[in-house]
């Protein structure tokens, strides 16, 4: 073997030793065993080498003790791995945290939510990596994922409940869940779970700008839920079937009695059901 590249293999096994060493303990009996051909082995076309392997795994590691210990350099970088391997040059997280919001301020949410998931990913002790976790949510939102959102601004609190953001985010949420209602014959547990998270908005924070855009928001909710219930009440009081229908008219007086409308259209068919069934003949 030409003498320049034995030394290039010595040097590239030193490598993935040296960020492996911490985490994989017998990785330097492994790597001592492989030979030129095995670093480049596949095990089919198209896969990735053993080398190539070993290779992402030294990076993460390299990669994750510079996160953890931030004056201490890579040494993939402090070493010139990338010209030794003609490789591009990563990004940096502040350069990721640019192109990802460049992305998301032109509406190209599927594309942002990438670059912000490697942001997360690679710089997880970031100062960026906040600022990737809630547009990541965001950007779903935007696309009308509403389950995707739920989950990422949710996944966001827990991580940072005392976090400035998170009157917005427990706001986001509410609206995520407002969002997936369509039509009010549909189910209503997002409309409640909407409502119940508004709630959390105004009691938790009371001085938020958030918690005023809450409390209207709140208010559609609670109009959505008895609009669904004189719905049903309708559908019960068109069948005849007045007893059922009076729970249900009931339930709006009861349970949203600022709703406008709705209350009134309430009030007047109640009393049509009960004098309906005053009217039936007594058996």
């Amino acid at each position: 073997m030409d003498e320049n590249l034995r030394r290039y293999y010595m040097e590239l096994k030193g490598y993935i030793k040296s960020t492996l060493a911490g985490a994989k303990r017998s990785s330097d009996r492994v790597l001592d065993t492989l030979n030129q051909q095995e670093l480049a082995w596949r095990p089919a076309c198209g896969c990735n080498s053993m080398g190539l392997i070993l290779l992402h795994i030294a990076r993460s590691e390299d990669m994750f003790t510079h996160n953890v210990i931030q004056d201490t350099s890579q040494i993939w970088v402090s070493e010139d791995w990338y010209k030794k391997l003609k490789m591009k040059e990563e990004e940096t997280a502040q350069e990721l945290a640019s192109r990802g919001m460049d992305e998301f301020n032109d509406a190209s949410y599927r594309v942002a939510i990438e670059v912000f998931e490697k942001l997360r990913n690679w710089y997880p002790f970031s100062k960026y990596a906040i600022l990737a976790e809630l547009k990541i949510a965001d950007a779903y939102y935007n696309l009308g994922q509403y389950e995707e959102a739920i989950f990422a601004y949710e996944e966001f609190e827990k991580l940072h409940p005392r976090n400035e953001a998170t009157p917005y985010v427990v706001n986001q949420i509410g609206l995520s869940y407002f969002g997936r209602v369509s039509t009010i014959d549909r189910d209503q547990k997002s409309t409640e779970n909407a409502s119940e998270t508004f709630k959390r908005l105004i009691i938790q924070f009371p001085d938020s700008l958030y918690a005023v855009r809450a409390k209207e928001n709140l208010r559609k909710c609670q109009e959505s839920l008895a609009n669904h219930e004189l719905e049903i009440g309708l559908f019960y009081y068109k069948s005849k079937h007045y007893k059922a229908a009076i729970q249900r008219f009931k339930t709006v007086l009861t349970q949203y009695p600022d709703v406008g409308k709705i209350h009134q259209h309430a009030l007047q068919f109640l009393a049509l059901a009960t004098a309906s069934i005053e009217q039936q003949p007594k058996q």
